[in-house]
């Protein structure tokens, strides 16, 4: 778990009218439910992805919920791939663009959730 998975899992969830404010109010009850590490999250299934997303808060009825949990469930595999790693470089090293490249190629990533990471990487102000 780290600081960067965090950030990727709130501005994740900071979609569709969700606020980046109140995703991030949710932080800790995601990390109670293992929803904020890849390692650990490994082990769900989709199923228990959305009940541990309403458990933690983020319950949007049972349609977005679940497209939610398929998001995050991808979001992680990409995360135990490297792409999370591969995008901080190269926003390290000033590489913005590059960086949404690597990032919006993994499934339920598009602009306004990288938009959302960068800010809480530091990286926009």
């Amino acid at each position: 778990m780290s600081e960067q998975e965090d950030h990727l899992v709130v501005a994740l969830l900071a979609v569709g009218g969700y606020s980046l404010q109140r995703a991030w109010d949710l932080l800790p009850a995601l990390q109670r439910e293992h929803l904020a590490d890849a390692k650990a999250a490994e082990e769900l299934d989709e199923a228990e992805v959305v009940r541990r997303l309403a458990r933690a808060g983020y319950d949007r009825g049972a349609s977005v919920t679940t497209s939610m949990a398929k998001r995050l469930m991808a979001v992680h595999a990409a995360v135990r791939d490297g792409v999370l790693a591969q995008a901080s470089r190269l926003m390290r090293d000033g590489r913005l663009q590059d960086a949404e490249r690597v990032l919006c190629q993994v499934s339920g990533i598009g602009p306004t959730v990288f938009k959302h990471f960068a800010v809480l990487e530091g990286a926009l102000k």
